[in-house]
């Protein structure tokens, strides 16, 4: 408005020039016809004395110098008689006073002289006429008229009357040095002028035309009306006038001098066609009509930022002035296209504190073409710069615009109730405001804009914040005073996606999502340096979400709230509420300016079913939670993703539960404390049921973006189908089981676990990689270990129900146990390396003691699904008691003593005994020494016919009373289909060797095909010829026994044992012996008969 008010004052500027103008114009006018009257005057009293108008020259130029005192020159001069005298003069020249220069020069003049006013000494001219006048007026620096002389009070001056004057093709020049020092010249050029009575005290009408020459442009003038010219006893200026005015082409530029000291912008330029009707005189007059500028260019810095340069400004006034008030009453302004209609009154003017009171409206107003008529140098800094820097855009109207106030009071409005001189009221439509490359436009805005006293009032504003429709009032309230701008204002807005994604963008756009409308109401007061600023977000019918921690449909009740204060320190939002129904999160945060920026957020929340609000929080969703729960929590951090901040806090869970995977059971009866700091989550002592186990434990998680959980648990009775485990046939339950361990990503860290399966004791610590496919590492320590329990735990796998097969575990550890059992059989000190891998269980390098003696090697069983186990070793066994040794076959006891080594391979599969035995595949090298063989059926039998026979001087061994000691015993077994076969089995003791050569069943523990060979180590003391049995018996050429051979067959507990001959044996078989009785090259059968070496 205050650009405005300027170009009203600029209106009344060009007015005044205009008016000025007219002066001296009427002035120039007055003065040539003064100059003419003199003329006359002296032409009537020449003509009362002369006839002959050359004859008396020289007497009539010195009547005209003394008349006009100044210098009179003509070339010739005539006077004729017709109606009346008539005088014409040629080359008439009036020098100035000082005679340097020329006043008027005419080509002719020619007046005729009224008759009768003579009588009465009246110099009455009935017409004059000047052709080709020149008339050079001038004003000097004191403000004296050239012409001033000529108008003052003579009492020896001849009355003269003019009632009328012409003036064709003249040229009158005005040069003033008053206005300008060194002078200001305006021409009129072909100048024609007819005033009738132009007398004082009488009505003169007047018609002029002329071309106005000025800086070398031309442009066109022309007046026609009335000239009301004063007594002779008032001021010739205080004369009036009524005409019209008409010009083209004015240069409004050249009469700046006349104009500029009553106005503060730089020099206007352009061209100025007006058709108006002027009333009155240079202190009292009216005038109206319509005025045209073109080319115009209006230069203000202080106001504008840019010269003013409009195509053409045209413009309807009706206008009063006295010497006290100038009332522009109508001004009907086009320029560009642009209407601008008012009224302006300007009061007291002999004051220098003029009273202005301006009204204006305009049509709509293209920000585009117009934003440079802003009066930015009237408008608070501030408010200046965010017009000229922000706003891009839109259309406006001005719908009442009134500055009413003094000069002092609009100089200075932000002193007292100076404010209230200036009323403004528009509109807005289509309006654009840009505050930066990476903020969205605010654009379509339309509204009411109102300055009224010291604010600046939005009403009623709407548009789009990007693609966000929004709605505002709002008010800078005080902007032009000298305290502080406030900033009051309410607004609603439907935010988009791309308005939440703008509102994200730096630290959380890729984690923010959102869909759908939403309501935004912010209300704020206050200043730039300390402001208060209030939220409610109704997010009710949006979906949106925040990575995977929250992820809310469309339709779910919730609500964003807060009050907040925004300070040059800091940011502080209090009564921060927070609702995703049925939760409720009231807090606070705030938010310290300087350095890299640091926020402190604090909130509690209310008590809430889990399984309310699980389905909107897709991280604790997975978990299945039910139950209460209540937290409250601490952040602090610099801005940023929350997950990088320091938190601390506490939740109370009250019969809570969790489903904390598809291998867990559900974690029920949860009741205790959870506790933040940090990055780390920590409960309090949990007594709780793990599906059917009962459950004490304490748990911590760190790292939230990557959580690692840490748990400390015990229970007295474990299912581990509770844990994700399964075996295939049986359940399993570990007992008093305690256990420190770290979970990450898929990864089980045990750093201790120790439990009771059955018997066995087991300590384990190590890493479960890959829980749904478990690899294990670890180290299992045990004080006693049923290796059975062993095997049950390896049987164990993965309960995830899945497409494909069942996840198979993996197992890399380190054994060691103090002492335990296998199968039967007790051990001590088990050291072994064991490996799962496939269902097969890998001991490699195992060594034990067990059986009286050390047994090392390396084993592989392979557990089948649905099937029995498959074992495979290989074995060394080192001096184990025989005694021990038997009862893994289920031997009877005593059958044989002393130590066993033995050394082999063997396989076999089966669950039980009879299984084994009947798969039993491999080869053995024994060795048993310093022992005794005991109840041996097969060897008692064979004792008895050597008794009968009584070929030995000794007495053989009773085998049921002390058996039969023996040095050593080696063979070579294999096992094959449940048979145990040797080829070599030799017993060596002190009376005698057996060799045995046979097949056991050990499934049915029966002797087949096995033949034995005795060979005494005694003389034979009876002949031969005594034995009843002829052919068996085998010498020497001495007739000294060598060996008896016998079959063997049947149970092993009641053996049938025959004496076969020698001939009857195979021939592979009797090599056989005779390679481990090492036999002399020459036999002979106990009839004489050679066997071998003939």
């Amino acid at each position: 408005m205050k650009g405005k008010e300027d170009a009203h004052r600029s209106g009344i500027a060009a007015r005044q020039a205009d008016t000025m103008t007219k002066k001296k114009k009427i002035t120039l006018l007055l003065a040539a016809a003064v100059v003419a009257l003199a003329l006359a005057v002296l032409a009537g009293m020449i003509a009362t004395r002369f006839l002959n108008l050359d004859t008396h020259r020289e007497d009539l130029l010195h009547a005209l110098r003394t008349a006009l005192d100044r210098e009179v020159l003509y070339r010739e001069g005539s006077l004729s008689f017709r109606l009346q005298p008539t005088f014409t003069f040629t080359g008439v020249v009036i020098r100035e006073k000082d005679g340097a220069s020329d006043f008027i020069t005419a080509d002719r003049v020619t007046f005729k002289l009224a008759v009768l006013p003579l009588l009465k000494k009246n110099v009455v001219l009935r017409r004059l006429e000047m052709e080709n006048p020149r008339i050079h007026l001038i004003r000097d620096r004191s403000g004296i008229f050239n012409i001033g002389d000529l108008f003052e009070e003579k009492k020896d001056r001849i009355a003269l009357k003019a009632r009328r004057i012409i003036i064709r093709n003249g040229r009158l020049s005005f040069t003033d040095r008053q206005i300008l020092p060194e002078g200001l010249t305006t021409t009129l050029e072909n100048l024609d002028l007819r005033i009738d009575h132009p007398e004082r005290g009488r009505k003169a009408a007047f018609r002029i035309s002329a071309t106005v020459d000025d800086e070398s442009k031309s442009g066109k003038l022309a007046l026609a009306g009335t000239l009301d010219i004063s007594g002779s006893t008032e001021p010739i200026l205080s004369s009036r006038i009524d005409t019209s005015i008409r010009a083209e082409r004015l240069n409004v530029g050249w009469y700046w001098p006349y104009y500029s000291r009553y106005v503060p912008f730089r020099k206007i330029t352009g061209q100025l066609d007006m058709d108006t009707r002027y009333k009155g005189n240079f202190h009292e007059f009216t005038s109206g009509g319509t005025l045209t500028l073109r080319d115009l260019n209006f230069d203000y810095p202080p106001i504008f930022h840019a010269p003013l340069k409009p195509g053409t400004v045209e413009a309807r006034y009706e206008m009063k002035f006295d010497r006290r008030d100038l009332a522009v009453e109508m001004l009907d302004v086009h320029v560009d296209g642009v209407n601008v209609r008012g009224s302006c009154l300007l009061k007291d003017l002999h004051t220098d504190d003029i009273l202005i009171d301006a009204r204006a409206v305009t049509t709509p107003i293209s920000w585009e073409s117009y934003s440079h008529y802003i009066p930015y140098g009237v408008i608070p800094k501030d408010v200046a710069d965010f017009i000229e820097q922000k706003i891009k855009g839109g259309q406006f109207r001005l719908d009442e615009g009134r500055l009413y106030g003094r000069i002092s009071q609009i100089a200075h409005m932000e002193k007292g109730d100076n404010a209230n001189v200036l009323y403004i009221r528009g509109s807005a439509e289509e309006g654009l405001l840009k505050y930066g490359p990476d903020i969205p436009d605010f654009s379509g805005i339309s509204g009411t804009l109102e300055l009224k006293g010291p604010d600046f009032i939005l009403s009623g504003m709407k548009g789009q914040f990007g693609d966000a429709p929004f709605s505002l009032e709002g008010k800078l309230a005080d902007y032009c005073l000298a305290s502080p701008t406030r900033y009051p204002f309410t607004m609603t807005m439907t935010p988009t996606a791309k308005a939440v994604d703008w509102l994200f963008r730096d630290e959380l756009e890729d984690e923010i999502f959102y869909d759908g409308k939403s309501t935004l109401h912010l209300s704020g007061n206050g200043y730039t340096d300390n402001y208060n600023l209030n939220a409610v977000w109704d997010l009710s019918s949006a979906a949106y979400g925040y990575s995977d921690l929250i992820h809310k449909p469309a339709g779910r009740t919730s609500r964003l709230s807060f009050k907040s204060n925004l300070n040059v320190r800091e940011i502080k939002l209090s009564d921060l509420h927070y609702e995703l129904a049925p939760l409720a999160l009231d807090g606070s945060l705030k938010y310290r300016h300087g350095g890299k920026g640091r926020i402190d957020l604090e909130f509690r929340t209310n008590a809430i079913r889990m399984e309310d609000v699980a389905p909107v929080l897709p991280r604790l969703r997975g978990f299945k939670p039910r139950g209460q729960i209540q937290a409250s929590a601490r952040a602090e951090g610099a801005p940023g993703n929350p997950a990088e901040w320091r938190w601390s806090g506490d939740a109370i869970l009250a019969e809570a539960s969790f489903e904390p995977s598809d291998l867990v059971k559900p974690l029920t009866h949860v009741n205790g404390n959870i506790r933040f700091r940090g990055d780390r989550i920590e409960t309090s002592r949990l007594n709780v049921q793990l599906g059917s186990s009962p459950l004490s434990l304490k748990g911590m998680m760190t790292h939230l973006k990557k959580p690692v959980y840490a748990l400390t648990f015990s229970s007295p009775d474990l299912d581990v189908a509770d844990i994700g485990l399964r075996h295939p046939k049986q359940s399993v339950r570990l007992k008093n089981i305690s256990a420190r361990a770290t979970y990450t990503g898929s990864d089980l860290h045990i750093s201790s676990m120790m439990f009771h399966l059955n018997d066995s004791i087991v300590n384990v610590k190590g890493l479960i990689a890959d829980l749904d496919s478990p690899k294990i590492e670890m180290t299992l320590a045990s004080p006693y270990l049923d290796t059975s329990d062993l095997l049950i735990l390896a049987q164990l796998d993965s309960t995830r129900k899945t497409k494909t097969l069942p996840s198979r575990i993996r197992l890399k550890a380190d054994l060691s146990v103090d002492s335990g059992k296998i199968g039967k059989v007790p051990f001590r000190k088990l050291q072994s390396a064991l490996a799962l891998e496939e269902n097969i269980l890998y001991l490699d390098g195992f060594e034990f003691l067990a059986l009286g003696g050390k047994i090392s090697g390396k084993s592989r069983i392979d557990l089948a699904n649905g099937g029995s186990p498959r074992y495979q070793s290989g074995f060394k066994l080192d001096k184990l008691s025989l005694e021990q040794c038997f009862q893994l076959f289920d031997i009877q006891e005593g059958l044989i003593t002393g130590s066993l080594s033995a050394q082999g391979d063997l396989t076999a599969k089966g669950e039980k005994a009879e299984e084994l035995k009947k798969t039993l595949l491999g080869n053995v090298r024994v060795q048993m020494e310093k022992g005794t063989l005991k109840k041996f059926s097969a060897l008692s039998k064979i004792f008895s016919i050597l008794n009968v026979s009584q070929l030995l001087k000794f007495q053989l061994p009773d085998m049921a009373v002390g058996g039969m000691p023996y040095d050593r015993i080696t063979a070579t077994l294999s096992f094959k289909d449940g048979i145990l076969s040797s080829k070599d089995c030799l017993v060596k003791s002190d009376a005698m060797n057996l060799v045995a050569v046979g097949n056991l069943d050990i499934v049915r523990m029966e002797l087949f095909e096995t033949t034995v060979g005795v060979q005494p180590l005694q003389t034979v003391d009876k002949v031969v010829s005594l034995i009843p049995v002829v052919g068996w018996i085998l010498t020497d050429k001495n007739r000294n026994v060598i060996s008896v051979y016998f079959e063997l067959k049947g149970p092993v507990g009641d053996v049938e044992a025959t004496v076969i001959p020698v001939k009857s044996m195979s021939r592979g078989i009797f090599d056989i012996f005779k390679n481990i009785f090492q036999l002399p090259a020459k036999l002979f059968t106990d009839t004489g008969e050679v066997i071998l070496g003939r």
